[in-house]
């Protein structure tokens, strides 16, 4: 065989070499942005579940008063996690104050009316992957702009919902 003939084919070899790595590394891509998509939903339907245990023990220590007192809100999250209010046994809505899985930040935005504590929200100002498909009391959150729109909050509300 010719050295101009060997030299050719080694060129051509080489243009495959560079086709092949050129795929692999497109291939690389689109999955690390699968698997980013995939963790943000997750992410995603923590905050839905932690949204609903706020929105639970929001309403839980509203309901529970004691006999004569009129139902509030928590003035504190801090509140949900022990209920000292006289009159009744303590109790606890929740067992500790969550991280927002979607900042990463334990400070929550916070719905208040008269300084109580009437709704939460994540601060994210992204916009959710979730846009169609709730149900119940997450119907509002349908095409929202951020996640600071999903306001967890109990139906018993005035003026909500």
């Amino acid at each position: 065989m010719r050295s101009s003939d060997r030299r050719s084919q080694a060129g051509f070899a080489f243009l495959w070499v560079l086709a092949a790595v050129a795929m692999v590394g497109m291939l690389l891509a689109s999955g690390a942005e699968m698997v980013s998509i995939q963790q943000r939903r997750d992410r995603e339907l923590e905050l839905l579940s932690i949204g609903r245990q706020f929105r639970t023990a929001l309403q839980q220590y509203h309901d529970s008063v004691a006999s004569g007192t009129a139902p509030q809100y928590p003035a504190a999250l801090e509140d949900l996690l022990l209920d000292q209010r006289g009159g009744g046994p303590v109790r606890r809505y929740l067992r500790k104050i969550y991280v927002d899985p979607l900042t990463g930040d334990r400070e929550w935005g916070l719905v208040r009316i008269g300084g109580a504590i009437v709704g939460i929200y994540s601060k994210s100002e992204n916009r959710p992957l979730k846009q169609r498909g709730f149900e119940g009391e997450e119907q509002a959150f349908k095409d929202a702009a951020s996640y600071r729109s999903w306001v967890f909050a109990p139906q018993s509300l005035p003026g909500q919902r």
